[in-house]
């Protein structure tokens, strides 16, 4: 007997050792008993242990056991710490599956890997059962159509979404007129326009405008000064911008040769008038794309062909002007009296003789 606990003594007295050395852990599990089909039952896997965060918990997704499946919102659930007494601490993780037909289930054993100095400790949870029942259905009672549809008028629709979102609507509407706003006013500014048409501003005539520019263009002594190609481009601008606002000829978009025909095909243009303006025309192009060098009579002839085309449109415009709206001089009155102020005096010498 001796002999033995001297051969027993060693192994009892190292076991303390052994125990002190590994580091407990303690797992508890809490799950649904019964519930219909189509519930969704709760699975609660908690753990006890010294580094609790230490724990690796099971992750479980789609059918974990026959016939339970776990809940796609609850596929990937966090665990939640708790600081315990004594150094020890605690954590649990939840989750929610359920089962869609009838019977006794089995919920299996989960494994947790704890990773405790240099080793890693498995260990698993208890077995469960649970027991899924189907709905009672009274199948002595009368089964039930489905309610019929019924319409609902447009008019109730829009008032109901108008009380739900008018108000925003309005704000939107609001919004968007301010923007578009401020945007016209900060590019009116930017580019240098007055943010408000000056008040009682006249309407140019497309004439009184051709002749202003040539008058401008006059000024700036262009061929002068050895700019002759700008000379001969500036002019003929002036007549393809008149010739576009006034008489109906899209002179800007067409070569030189279909502005030559259609000035030279022109009812309103005799020959010699359509042969000077081609003439002017012609030598703009060969200035533009031969390099022609005019000599000062050149120059000096198509800018007065310019002219004098538009002075006999001018002349032209003022000879069809009415003869009773002749233009006056604010301080004095018109030699010729008007029919309605004549028609007015000798009504009153009629009228006279009667008030005698």
């Amino acid at each position: 007997m001796k002999k033995f606990f001297s051969r027993c003594f060693p192994i009892l007295a190292f076991l303390p050792c052994m125990a002190m050395g590994q580091e407990p852990i303690r797992i508890h599990v809490e799950h649904d008993t019964s519930g219909l089909i189509g519930d969704a039952f709760s699975l609660k896997l908690s753990w006890t242990c010294r580094h609790p965060e230490n724990v690796r918990y099971p992750i479980l997704q789609d059918e974990f056991a026959p016939g339970l499946q776990i809940l796609p919102e609850d596929s990937l659930p966090k665990a939640e710490y708790v600081q315990g007494t004594d150094s020890m601490g605690g954590a649990s993780v939840t989750y929610r599956f359920s089962a869609y037909e009838e019977g006794v289930y089995t919920i299996p054993s989960l494994l947790l890997e704890y990773a405790f100095q240099d080793s890693l400790l498995a260990v698993r949870s208890d077995t469960g059962t649970i027991r899924v029942f189907a709905p009672v259905v009274d199948t002595t009672l009368d089964i039930k159509d489905i309610r019929s549809l019924f319409n609902v008028e447009k008019k109730e629709l829009w008032n109901e979404y108008y009380a739900l979102y008018g108000h925003w609507a309005w704000i939107l509407l609001g919004a968007a007129a301010a923007t578009a706003a401020l945007v016209i006013l900060l590019k009116r500014r930017k580019s240098g326009k007055p943010l408000a048409p000056p008040a009682g501003k006249k309407t140019v005539s497309p004439l009184e405008k051709a002749r202003r520019a040539l008058a401008a263009l006059k000024e700036k002594q262009l061929w002068q000064n050895g700019l002759v190609k700008a000379y001969h481009t500036e002019l003929t601008d002036i007549l393809r911008e008149y010739l576009s606002e006034a008489a109906g000829i899209p002179a800007i978009e067409m070569t030189n040769e279909e502005l030559c025909r259609a000035l030279s095909e022109s009812p309103s243009l005799s020959k010699e008038q359509a042969a000077e303006l081609i003439h002017v025309l012609d030598t703009a192009t060969l200035v533009k794309f031969a390099k022609s060098q005019p000599t000062a009579a050149e120059h000096e002839n198509s800018f007065e062909k310019i002219q004098a085309f538009f002075d006999r449109i001018g002349q032209e415009t003022s000879q069809d002007m009415p003869e009773s709206e002749p233009s006056r001089p604010d301080s004095g009155k018109s030699s010729q009296e008007k029919p309605g102020d004549a028609a007015e005096a000798d009504r009153k010498d009629n009228d006279t003789p009667d008030k005698n």
